[in-house]
């Protein structure tokens, strides 16, 4: 089936925000996901408002008032109701709320088809959300077979005939003009609501209201489940004014009914939540569409409830409409609701011991078999989300959840595997650089020995079974070592060549010396040649000292007058009586 054919008619106007999802047809649109966003919150649930109720009443204003939504307003006179026939389901996301989805059942009472196709539209809002609005006209509160009381049967009915532990799920009855002493009656017509829905709830479960239960034992199991009911089923009641009479009071009232459901601790908390996952939320409500389209109708607005049992519904039929799991929509709804809270639990769990192996990682220490003990928490984790939902065992929404859950601690796994990677590949290359300073070992042989160091230890941290590849980083660790080899044996090429300059300038130094010399022994040569002679002379009884010096063809004559070394101690004319002219030294130099 094509989107188009699963859209349902709108009224002129609708938004491009507003998304058709059910048709009046009964057909629901195949499109996954609804809509963009979900694949941005992924896992986060959803939380979900579902609004039904009286025809021409005011749910797409009131929708849009609460939520910044822009479903479609009908322009359509109360006088030409009878014209007005079944739409289905449309679906739009609150103004900057991506997590708050909202659902409206449009139309209303178009006939027996458009009853039937109603009533599993409001099934279906009562299956998947946190809140439904009902909103009913005040007039028609406490007809028997008004618009409110059909919303409430069909819900009591649904829960009813749920198995396994109820979702507890919030039901506000938006009263639409009441005016005057009305506007205070907010208790009334809540205990006269919950009086219905316990009559509902006994009628379906075979309790009290049934005629078969006349004994002490059936009283207290019907006590029981009234109990059971009043724990799934929150009942509340908030009364509107007209907005004509009152406007301002009417504004007043949609603010107060915003904020309770809103505000932090609101009606839209945890307490409520189906814990539906937004990116899944699509898929799960086409099963669960199929679930309901696929059983008998149960009743029509104006028929009697009573002794409706699951024994009346062909399981066998049911379960080959289904697909053959035989689960009904609201057993489904569990398995998603516990499976979904396992699947949580199991990260939350392993979120602290998959932090204490990043830290260590993070602290450059290698894990030693990482490989086989990434296997070993897998298979832990995996395990333990067997064990919390072995109930659940070969359903579609078990499987699909496990498979989640392996996916995102195989990923968690993996970002370990890489950091674990980054430590071998810092060893391996300062294996290599060590190696390679060595003179003694061959560059190739370095090369070599740390690449397959690197590969034994990169293949013992591969979790067995996985496609955990470390196929990029060796080659980058093999260019690193390619490009610090090339790099050295070019910087030994340059030391090799600045070593011959060197040689070859101390050489042609040495050869300008030996040429200077030779210069000069040309210059300064004489008779004496390369003969180096020195003479000196002091005449007896003097103070003067004559010198010769001849070297490298240049003589030198010195002519000194210098006292006697023993005249301090031959009389007064020596250097203990002071200096003066009798012992005063002088010396001068002749250059021939």
């Amino acid at each position: 089936m094509s989107e188009e054919t699963a859209a349902p008619t709108g009224s002129a106007g609708a938004s491009a925000d507003v998304l058709p999802i059910v048709n009046q047809e009964g057909r629901m649109l195949e499109r996954t996901p609804w809509f963009p966003s979900e694949l941005d919150v992924g896992a986060e649930c959803y939380r979900v408002i579902g609004c039904a109720g009286s025809p021409l009443s005011g749910k797409s204003t009131l929708l849009n008032e609460l939520f910044g939504t822009h479903f479609s307003v009908s322009r359509v006179r109360a006088t030409d109701r009878r014209r007005w026939s079944t739409r289905g389901i449309s679906a739009s996301l609150a103004a900057n709320q991506e997590t708050i989805l909202v659902l409206e059942v449009d139309g209303g009472d178009g006939g027996a088809s458009g009853q039937q196709l109603q009533e599993r539209c409001l099934r279906y809002i009562c299956s998947v959300s946190d809140v439904v609005l009902c909103n009913v006209w005040y007039h028609d509160l406490g007809r028997y077979d008004s618009d409110p009381q059909w919303c409430l049967r069909t819900m009591v009915r649904e829960l009813s005939q749920a198995e396994g532990p109820l979702l507890r799920t919030c039901v506000v009855f938006v009263v639409r003009d009441a005016d005057g002493d009305a506007l205070d009656s907010t208790a009334a017509v809540t205990d006269a609501l919950w009086l219905d829905a316990e009559e509902y709830w006994q009628q379906e479960t075979g309790g009290s209201g049934s005629s078969s239960t006349s004994s002490s034992g059936a009283a207290a199991t019907s006590s029981r489940s009234v109990e059971t009911l009043r724990a799934a089923l929150e009942l509340r009641v908030v009364l509107l004014p007209t907005p004509r009479a009152s406007s301002s009071a009417y504004d007043t009232a949609v603010q107060r009914l915003r904020h309770e459901m809103l505000d932090a601790g609101g009606l839209l908390s945890s307490e409520f939540s189906k814990g539906l996952p937004a990116d899944g939320f699509a898929a799960f409500s086409r099963r669960l569409w199929e679930g309901i389209a696929a059983q008998p109708a149960g009743w029509s607005r104006g028929s009697v409830p009573l002794a409706l049992h699951m024994a009346s519904v062909d399981r066998g039929a049911f379960a080959l409409a289904s697909g053959g799991n035989g689960a009904l929509p609201s057993e489904a709804l569990v398995a998603a609701y516990h499976c979904d809270g396992a699947f949580s639990e199991i990260l939350r769990n392993s979120a602290e011991e998959l932090g204490e192996l990043a830290s260590q990682l993070e602290e450059g220490d290698k894990i030693s078999g990482f490989g086989r003990r990434a296997e070993d928490l897998l298979n832990k984790y995996l395990s333990g989300f067997e064990s919390a939902t072995e109930a659940y065992a070969g359903q579609e929404v078990r499987e699909r959840k496990r498979a989640e859950l392996e996916s995102v601690l195989d990923a968690s796994l993996q970002s370990l595997f890489l950091k674990q990677l980054q430590l071998i590949r810092e060893n391996a290359l300062q294996h290599f650089k060590t190696a390679s300073s060595s003179e003694e070992i061959p560059g190739d042989f370095a090369f070599y020995t740390a690449d397959a160091l690197f590969q034994r230890e990169a293949e013992d941290s591969v979790r067995p079974g996985s496609d955990w590849s470390y196929a990029n980083e060796r080659s980058d660790l093999q260019q690193t070592m390619a490009e610090i080899s090339a790099r050295r044996k070019q910087l030994i090429h340059v030391q090799i060549q600045a070593a011959e300059q060197q040689r070859q300038a101390m050489q042609y130094m040495q050869l300008q010396q030996a040429q200077l010399q030779a210069i000069q022994q040309q210059q300064y040569g004489g008779t004496l040649g390369n003969w180096n002679v020195g003479v000196a002379y002091r005449p007896p009884d003097t103070n003067v000292n004559l010198s010769l010096l001849h070297q490298q063809g240049r003589t030198q004559v010195q002519v000194s007058m210098v006292p006697d070394e023993q005249a301090g101690l031959l009389g007064p004319n020596g250097f203990t009586s002071g200096v003066g002219p009798g012992n005063l030294g002088v010396s001068f130099n002749i250059n021939i």
